[in-house]
């Protein structure tokens, strides 16, 4: 959802509505609103709704709370989670404001009985709450971002995993995290100071963020720490990226100081019963045992067992060059 779908583009509308003849009236009376435009995609059940979102992008959902698999306002707290950056209209027959309050404290960005439906009225409020998401998308991206480097930080990593968690659960799409840990960096602070630790720390965020695929979301784990979760990647193609980014490397500063400097990692994939915290658990400890086994090293976690894993002729590069974790 863009800022320019309001304006410019047609909307896109994702109807969920199990009921024909309510679904064919709904569409009618935005299409035939003058103040909007608007393309329409209709869902009969919130199962096929949150299959749509995955697969599709839409700017506005407009939801029943009748629906045959979920019906009531947990329809919108199960929205909220599989796509949370899009604004959801509930569009219903039941029109007790106790309803109406529940639905906009799940998420909703706004409630309108179908009996008071008219075209106008729709397209203001599908206007006026793409809108407002708009804001609130722009807001929550602010808390997203680490203020030092400019990638995801840790909430932002928690809120991807538990999306990619999700997925794996319901449709076994495969994934690998990998975490990252610059190697002595309290002895770097201590020579050197924190100026100079927070260099470092911004340079190691680009080298390992800039050359990587879109699809892959890094963040800023903590201190020196740093995360990357690989969406629809099994272990192979994990390991060699994270294999990249730990390749003897050094860091040319935007000071007088060149400082040599390595990083450890630990990976693993997603497997059958995991939760957000034990697929950290196993990271975390392969990360620990790279670190035990003298740093500068990538140890991948898989199948109950440690792997070391060789670095290849390829992975020679400088991390100041950004030319790292291809992937």
């Amino acid at each position: 959802m863009t800022e320019a779908t309001t304006s410019q583009s047609p909307i896109r509308v994702l109807l969920i509505e199990d009921r024909a003849q309510d679904a064919e009236f709904i569409e009618m009376m935005l299409k035939r609103s003058p103040e909007i435009t608007v393309t329409v995609q209709q869902a009969t059940t919130l199962s096929k709704a949150v299959d749509a979102c995955h697969v599709m992008s839409f700017d506005v959902m407009l939801l029943d709370l009748g629906l045959p698999d979920s019906p009531g306002v947990e329809a919108v707290t199960t929205l909220r989670t599989h796509a949370p950056e899009i604004p959801i209209v509930v569009l219903t027959g039941d029109d007790r404001d106790q309803t109406a309050i529940q639905a906009i404290n799940a998420g909703a960005q706004d409630y309108l009985p179908k009996q008071h439906v008219v075209g106008s009225l729709l397209a203001r409020i599908l206007k006026h709450s793409i809108a407002r998401q708009l804001r609130l998308n722009r807001a929550n991206l602010d808390a997203l971002i680490d203020s030092l480097t400019g990638i995801g930080n840790r909430r932002s990593f928690d809120s991807e995993l538990d999306r990619r968690i999700s997925d794996f659960t319901r449709h076994r799409f495969p994934f690998c995290i990998a975490l990252f840990d610059i190697d002595n960096f309290k002895g770097i602070n201590d020579q050197w100071g924190h100026s100079i630790g927070d260099a470092i720390i911004k340079s190691v965020a680009e080298a390992i963020s800039s050359r990587g695929r879109k699809s892959d979301h890094f963040s800023r784990y903590g201190g020196e720490e740093f995360s990357v979760v690989m969406p629809m990647t099994p272990i192979d193609g994990a390991t060699l990226a994270a294999r990249r980014c730990v390749a003897r490397t050094k860091l040319a500063k935007a000071t007088e100081h060149h400082l040599s400097v390595t990083i450890s990692a630990g990976l693993t994939q997603v497997a059958k019963s995991d939760t957000a915290e034990s697929i950290v658990e196993r990271a975390d400890a392969a990360l620990y045992e790279a670190k035990r086994r003298g740093r500068d090293r990538l140890i991948v976690s898989h199948q109950g067992k440690f792997i070391e894993v060789e670095s290849g002729p390829d992975d020679e590069s400088e991390l100041s060059d950004v030319s790292s974790c291809d992937s």
